[in-house]
């Protein structure tokens, strides 16, 4: 006869999640950030290529959406909108 074997919902897994760490904004996330771009790197050396052109173009659409942005900007410089709606 086979017996099957059950595995109970209640037991640990002893594996890492990584959702479960908590990294916040500022210094230190731009940190963990750049360090993990370097670990990929380091191991996948060929998308440095990939990330090279990621950063050429949007650094491009950056660079289209701020000057679109000061040529219809319809406040003067300081003031914000919420003053001009009053």
């Amino acid at each position: 006869m086979s017996e099957v074997v059950r595995m109970n919902n209640d037991t640990q897994n002893p594996q890492i999640d990584i959702s479960k760490i908590v990294i916040g904004g500022g210094l230190g996330g731009a940190l963990v950030a750049a360090a993990t771009v370097l670990i990929i790197l380091l191991g996948l050396p060929e998308l440095g290529y990939f990330l090279g052109g990621a950063v050429a173009f949007g650094s491009a659409i950056a660079l289209v959406l701020r000057l679109a942005r000061s040529r219809t900007s319809a406040a003067p410089r300081g003031t914000s909108l919420h003053l001009l709606t009053r």
